[in-house]
Formats: structure tokens, C-alpha cells, sequence
């Protein structure tokens, strides 16, 4: 709970208007005596989501394959940062790239040619579904299929 100097001060209002408030419209004082900061960055944060969201259903081109983002995602890699995303794929798999080198710099290229939105979208999503990836292996294709669709050609 704020001091209500500090909501007088914050929202631009007369103390005489705010003590008003308590009888005449309670939950808006009760909301702004309880107003945290956080509340608006939450705000934000959705309407972010919800633009990217847009972007990715209207200008991301698919062009993995269902195999490749299956791969992408049963080999954990991590990346601190969304531009290091194809470095980080393709250090993940140093030990093992001879085996399958074509498959993996295919991957690696479309990776890289990622714009930086789509790279984001793409790690989030990535994220959200590692934590999700022991599941079923009939379960996983819709899960991949759900959360990459923008991604994956058909």
C-alpha cells in the first residue's frame, strides 16, 4: 500500500478530490492506494506480446521443416542473448556435426537469416517449449506444430 501523498502527487489529484473517492467511487481508491508500478509494466509487456503475436502470423515466412525445428528442439543449447541464437545451435553441436553436417548448416542458415524479430519470437518460443519437451512423442508434434506453426512449411 502507497502513501496517499504519493498517489496525490503520482495521478495529479486534489487530496480533497482522492478522500472524496473513498465514498464516491471506492474501488478506484481502493486500486490506487494499491497501485504497484509492476501493474503497469505487466500492461506493457501484453501489449508487446500481443504485437508480436501479430507480426509473427502475418510476416514470418515458413521455411523450417517439421524434422528440423523436432532437432532444434530435442538438442538443448543455450544463449544469453537472441543475436548469439545460431552461434549458440551451432556450438551446441561441434562434437556431433560431422555426422550430420549438411542437416545441421541448413539449419544453421536459416537460423542466421532470421531478422531479429523473428529470431526473438523464435527463442521464446524455443524457451517455452524446452520446458515442455518431455512429453509424449505423440504429443510432441502437435506441441512443436503449435508453437512453431508460423515457422514450419507444410
Amino acid at each position: 500500500m502507497i502513501q496517499i501523498k504519493d498517489v496525490v502527487d503520482k495521478f495529479e489529484v486534489s487530496r480533497a478530490t482522492f478522500h472524496n473517492w473513498k465514498k464516491t467511487k471506492p474501488n478506484l481508491y481502493s486500486y490506487l492506494l494499491n497501485y504497484k508500478d509492476s501493474d503497469i509494466e505487466v500492461g506493457k509487456v501484453r501489449e508487446i506480446n500481443i504485437v508480436l503475436e501479430k507480426y509473427a502470423k502475418e510476416s514470418i515466412k515458413p521455411i523450417f521443416t517439421y524434422n528440423e525445428i523436432s532437432f532444434i528442439c530435442t538438442n538443448e543449447f543455450t544463449f544469453e542473448r537472441v543475436e548469439d541464437l545460431e552461434a549458440a545451435f551451432i556450438k551446441s553441436h561441434k562434437d556431433t556435426i560431422s555426422d550430420n553436417f549438411d542437416f545441421i548448416i541448413e539449419i544453421y542458415n536459416k537460423i542466421k537469416n532470421l531478422n531479429i524479430v523473428e529470431k526473438y519470437i523464435f527463442s521464446e518460443r524455443l524457451r517455452i517449449v524446452s520446458k515442455k519437451i518431455k512429453i509424449k512423442k505423440d504429443e510432441k508434434k502437435e506441441l512443436l506444430t503449435h508453437y512453431f506453426r508460423e515457422f514450419i512449411k507444410i
